[in-house]
């Protein structure tokens, strides 16, 4: 989908500058001219990189072993060899 009619810009084009690099809303304009004339691709551009943002901080904390679902979850959960077979 093309998202900046203005500059030829689409949506793969963003989400790889956003996926190779932390990108803010600024660096995107500089590098592909996003709403800088009409303006009407702002929106979509923040939104595309909210989505990004999102995935990236979830899979930081992930990798960073500090995810708080995983964490809450793993302290609901016993431990798999916890149990002891009665006898």
């Amino acid at each position: 989908m093309i998202v900046c009619i203005c500059k030829s810009v689409s949506h793969h084009a963003i989400r790889a500058a956003l996926e190779s690099s932390a990108l803010t809303f600024d660096e995107l304009q500089f590098e592909f001219g996003v709403a800088t004339c009409c303006g009407k691709c702002k929106e979509t551009v923040y939104d595309l990189l909210s989505a990004c943002d999102s995935r990236t901080n979830v899979a930081r904390h992930i990798s960073a072993g500090v995810s708080r679902l995983c964490y809450t979850n793993a302290k609901q959960r016993p431990k798999a060899n916890s149990y002891k077979a009665e006898e």
